[in-house]
């Protein structure tokens, strides 16, 4: 199956539907599924919200990737759950997957 790409631009309390969105694709069986965080969206890996991305990651191993630019610029570093990627792997998960879904 091939996976879908969300790409998160905002923090999370301008981009709601985005966790919204990962859980109904989890329980429609969608997986796999990456969830790439640009521009202020790398705020989600120090925001509350980052439990809840770390449990879409467990439910599904969904791949959590701040982009690494935004994460330079806004001081944002990874953790075990999140890694830091340049916009190639963005577009190799848009390329390789069914869909790349926009939040922001």
């Amino acid at each position: 199956m091939k996976s879908i790409a969300l790409l998160i631009k905002d923090q999370s309390a301008k981009t709601p539907a985005a966790l919204r969105y990962a859980k109904a694709l989890i329980s429609a069986d969608c997986a796999p599924l990456s969830v790439f965080f640009y521009g202020r969206g790398v705020y989600q890996a120090e925001e509350a919200i980052h439990k809840d991305w770390r449990e879409i990651q467990r439910l599904c191993g969904a791949s959590l990737i701040l982009c690494s630019a935004s994460a330079e610029k806004f001081g944002i570093s990874a953790d075990a759950e999140f890694e830091i990627a340049g916009l190639g792997e963005l577009i190799a998960n848009g390329l390789n997957g069914t869909r790349v879904i926009s939040f922001g």
